[in-house]
């Protein structure tokens, strides 16, 4: 820091800084920010899940966690939806209810759709209501995945699990093929946006074609395939870069 960019504050109450560029914010230290991080790893290695992965592991998936606060009486997932989180809850209780009738009750340390995060079809089996103000952590798949770059051990254990079970649930028939557990959800999400592919009954088709999907760079003024091929039996999905598409002398419009 230079000298203007530095803050100081009292001594009493202790206080936490962040600092963006030159503009400084202070946060009172709580009880609640000190115990949260210890709290959240305590309930995920008390699950199945995450029961047997590394320490380091662990750690980096709470401080990816996203902290929401819900008020008395919210609907923090609806039955039905599409799960691409799983949550663990610091704070209140909540209510956990199936086809209208409460079921059950979430507390401190609930973990919740953890399961989901293997399985791009999920969708919540139960609506969570809140009784009381509820603090969650919350884990985004994207994020999930991201880490698991980072931990090969973590990344074959959960893509092996993945891959049994979509064996056992037969969306899988060949024992044998690879499965890149980040580049099929990816390749999902964006089906799901094209037109005519926003219905809920063709998903299992596109978790279909995710997994049968590859991945390929190509070089700079490679053609793709020329006009007036019969040979268009493949589909591509732009990830990064531009191409050119030209008809005839007439035009062309370049694609990123």
């Amino acid at each position: 820091l230079k000298s203007q960019d530095i803050f100081v504050f009292p001594r009493h109450p202790p206080t936490m800084i962040v600092t963006v560029g030159r503009r400084c914010v202070a946060e009172q230290h709580t009880e609640l920010a000190q115990s949260f991080p210890i709290q959240m790893r305590q309930a995920l290695i008390q699950t199945r899940m995450f029961s047997d992965c590394h320490d380091e592991f662990v750690q980096q998936l709470v401080v990816g966690m996203v902290r929401r606060t819900y008020p008395p009486g919210r609907f923090v997932v609806e039955e039905g939806q599409r799960s691409d989180t799983f949550f663990v809850v610091y704070s209140g209780t909540a209510d956990v209810v199936v086809n209208g009738c409460p079921v059950s009750k979430l507390m401190l340390g609930s973990v919740v759709g953890e399961n989901s995060m293997l399985d791009v079809l999920s969708r919540r089996p139960a609506t969570i209501r809140t009784i009381d103000k509820v603090e969650v952590g919350v884990v985004f798949r994207a994020s999930f995945y991201a880490l698991l770059e980072t931990f090969s051990w973590e990344k074959r254990k959960f893509q092996t699990q993945a891959k049994q079970q979509l064996l056992d649930a037969g969306r899988l028939l060949n024992s044998g093929q690879d499965l890149e557990l980040a580049f099929v959800a990816a390749t999902f999400e964006f089906l799901t946006t094209l037109p005519h592919f926003d219905d809920r009954r063709l998903e299992p088709f596109l978790e279909s074609l995710a997994m049968g999907s590859r991945s390929s760079f190509l070089r700079p003024n490679f053609e793709l395939f020329r006009e007036g091929s019969t040979e268009c039996n493949e589909v591509y999905i732009l990830e990064r870069g531009s191409v050119v598409v030209s008809s005839g002398e007439a035009w062309s419009k370049e694609i990123t």
